[in-house]
């Protein structure tokens, strides 16, 4: 994995310093990225480059997925964290189940005959 080098800054202005001179506190990460993740990374970037016409960062990337997923909490954290309670499991069981075989009745009527025959 190759790490993905992200820098965040934030900026605080000491209580005894004047509001003209603040001071940057700067907080530095490495994330390791798979590879494959890397270049969907750089995928997404090089596409909101392009529609948006300027200069995309991985760093401006970052800070716009964060927001995104900020946004999206509820269905980032989501029902699939948690343990389906009976009702759920009883609805998924209810569900048809596709195998990709087609049938007809006639097929299945036929099929029942012979094994019970």
């Amino acid at each position: 994995m190759a790490p993905l080098r992200v820098r965040a800054q934030r900026v605080r202005v000491a209580k005894n310093f004047s509001r003209t001179m603040p001071f940057a506190i700067a907080m530095a990460a490495h994330l390791h990225v798979r590879e494959t993740d890397k270049r969907r990374l750089n995928k997404l970037r090089s596409e909101l480059q392009a529609k948006s016409g300027r200069r995309v960062t991985t760093q401006d990337l970052m800070a716009k997925v964060i927001s995104l997923a900020q946004d999206e909490k509820e269905r980032l954290l989501g029902a699939s964290l948690r343990p389906m309670n009976r009702r759920e499991i009883a609805a998924l069981m209810r569900l048809p189940v596709n195998t990709g075989i087609r049938t007809c009745e006639e097929e299945i009527d036929d099929t029942l005959a012979k094994e019970f025959h």
